[in-house]
């Protein structure tokens, strides 16, 4: 209503920046995704004719306007599909023509109708407000922003079989690539695609005939079968790859690749399974069942690209066209100060392997910009859902050294993902592995949340370039040296060092000098920690908002003489909640808390001398 009434006085103005149109349609697809499959339809994400992506525009504008088609299309479909189809053509030397068009096979519109359908405050059918609710509004704001925009909106519907929108415009193009479009050579590859949407497979068919591949498609599992026998007495040899969706009638994706795999022939066959976005098994469940992978519709083409890749793509096959705003990030030949060198530690080599969880394009391009600046490389995922199918898969082969992690992102946020990847589910071997947040949000306790959640640092957006290289030389700093040195500086105390989160057992020894007295403050913290413990988690009970303000302050300050920095924010946020009156939010601080807790405790008994255990 906001929006609708700033157009309405001409008071909202339009963004001029680049932006990547492949990137934008397939996270807004994605986020919606999960509306889509809860009510049973497919999403389907068709890309093939865009061939200019780069362009200069208002990508938060554009994206309201994808969204409401979007969700328009799955309001008013109750089966079957809704599609996003968009193309580009070359306008000049300087724009693009760029259409999109969602097509649902909903209840469609009378033709009577169509001519008030974008009138605010009205949807085509009075009735449709009570079966389906809203305001009338959406597609009111849809027309005005596309006008806003110089470009048109039109629709085509039969009523009782489905509606398309069809959304164009004309936009300046980036000058630095004409065309972004991935492209890979397949052309040595045989490829089975086995799904029973129709739709679905003419979409993966082309996609991957234009990158050369022998395609062919069938819609069920005995067709499928059929296809594989033949296929290996007319060639010799087994298709390259296969891709089986799971939801199938009769006989789905998982017990079709179990039958497959049943007949020695196909031992070494490749075998992807599409699987729903709401899927609760992860990728290595389905690798024991002897599938080379999986992954989550809608299909993207970062999707597809990301599992070739992973296949059996080297880098010389690899040949992707990247978008013009990662061209414009300079690769330095000499820069200033800190930067010289790139990072300074020798642990933080170019080998480090960096995965950046973050949905927004231009976040992307900035934090990729200034780990290469670094002298470092990263993978993205847009969300968390990706982030633990990427970590599942690297677990594998080459895991992963550290996480940039975005806390606010659609289908699963960035804390729901850390305490996924602390449960084991993007692999055993990731379950420790250094977590970044990076927040826009800024607001004092966030970064008490991020700890609570189980990430290891914070840093707020926009990235500062210095904080961002320390932290990353903090956390990647070889730990088998720093506890070398901090024996040396012990002399004879036979204090070990512990995770500098949970206890920077050398920042303390700098700072009380000799190791007695860092001996006397340990003794006398395990001596007094016990009981404010108890006494806190009994204010809590109680819900006494004094005392949990009061004790978790008195904890925050002996943590912090003790350079204990997890639970020393933890403390703080606990601090926070009581000041607040929020107790609720104190109970769900209290289990990483605890836990912290334990952690120090066991740290700082493990090897101190003559240590007696104090819990």
């Amino acid at each position: 209503i906001l929006d609708f009434s700033k157009i309405g006085a001409g008071k909202l103005e339009l963004e001029t920046v680049n932006f990547d149109l492949r990137d934008e349609l397939s996270n807004h697809a994605e986020s919606m995704a999960q509306q889509a499959e809860d009510k049973g339809l497919e999403l389907i994400l068709d890309l093939n004719e865009l061939k200019h992506s780069v362009v200069v525009g208002d990508p938060g504008r554009f994206r309201q306007i994808i969204i409401n088609l979007i969700g328009n299309g799955i309001k008013f479909t109750t089966s079957g599909e809704v599609v996003l189809r968009a193309k580009s053509s070359l306008q000049s030397s300087s724009t693009v023509a760029f259409s999109c068009s969602v097509i649902d096979t909903g209840v469609g519109i009378r033709p009577g109708d169509i001519d008030v359908l974008f009138n605010s405050f009205t949807q085509a059918d009075t009735s449709t407000t009570r079966q389906y609710g809203g305001t009338g509004l959406g597609l009111a704001i849809v027309k005005q922003l596309t006008d806003l925009m110089g470009g048109q909106i039109t629709v085509k519907s039969e009523y009782g079989h489905g509606s398309e929108f069809i959304f164009s415009l004309e936009m300046p193009i980036n000058k630095e690539s004409l065309s972004a479009q991935p492209m890979l050579d397949l052309h040595d590859k045989h490829i089975l695609v086995v799904d029973d949407n129709r739709t679905n497979r003419e979409v993966l068919s082309r996609q991957l005939e234009d990158w050369g591949a022998k395609v062919v498609v069938v819609a069920d599992a005995s067709a499928a079968l059929k296809s594989i026998d033949e296929h290996f007495k007319q060639a010799g040899t087994p298709f390259s790859l296969v891709l089986l969706d799971k939801e199938m009638p009769v006989m789905g994706g998982v017990d079709l690749g179990k039958n497959i795999r049943q007949d020695h022939r196909f031992n070494e066959m490749k075998m992807v399974l599409m699987t729903p976005l709401n899927e609760e098994k992860n990728v290595e469940f389905y690798i024991n069942l002897g599938f080379s992978t999986s992954f989550r519709k809608p299909i993207t083409n970062r999707g597809l690209l990301q599992i070739f890749k992973s296949m059996f793509l080297d880098k010389n096959t690899l040949e992707t066209t990247t978008s013009s705003i990662r061209q414009q990030t300079p690769t330095p030949t000499s820069t200033p100060g800190h930067m010289q060198h790139h990072i300074r530690h020798q642990t933080v080599n170019s080998d480090t392997r960096i995965l950046l969880v973050e949905d927004n394009t231009v976040n992307q391009v900035v934090a990729l910009g200034i780990l290469e600046d670094f002298g470092l490389k990263a993978e993205v995922a847009t969300n968390g859902i990706e982030a633990l199918d990427q970590l599942m898969a690297a677990s594998l082969t080459e895991p992963y050294d550290i996480i940039l992690m975005d806390c606010q992102m659609p289908e699963m946020d960035g804390y729901e993902a850390t305490q996924n990847i602390r449960e084991g589910k993007g692999g055993e071997v990731h379950k420790a592995i250094s977590i970044i947040a990076l927040t826009a949000n800024a607001m004092k306790g966030d970064r008490e949340k991020c700890l609570a959640a189980g990430m290891n640092a914070y840093i707020s957006k926009p990235i500062d370039r210095e904080l961002l290289e320390q932290t990353l030389e903090q956390l990647l700093i070889d730990k088998g040296s720093l506890k070398t040195t901090a024996i040396e500086r012990c002399g004879t105390s036979s204090v070990s060092a512990s995770d500098p989160l949970v206890w920077d057992q050398v920042a303390l020894l700098k700072y009380v000098k000799k190791p007695e007295r860092m001996q006397k403050l340990i003794t006398l913290f395990l001596d007094d920690i016990p009981q404010r413990m108890d006494s806190l988690k009994k204010a809590i009970e109680c819900k006494n908002d004094k005392e949990v303000r009061e004790i978790a302050h008195s904890i925050k300050g002996l943590t912090a003489n003790l350079k204990a920095y997890h639970m020393g924010e933890l403390a703080n946020a606990v601090e926070i909640a009581g000041k607040q009156h929020d107790i609720e939010e104190a109970k769900l601080i209290w289990p990483k808390f605890e836990e912290q807790y334990l952690l120090l405790i066991a740290e700082l008994n493990k090897d101190t001398a003559g240590a007696v255990t104090r819990i």
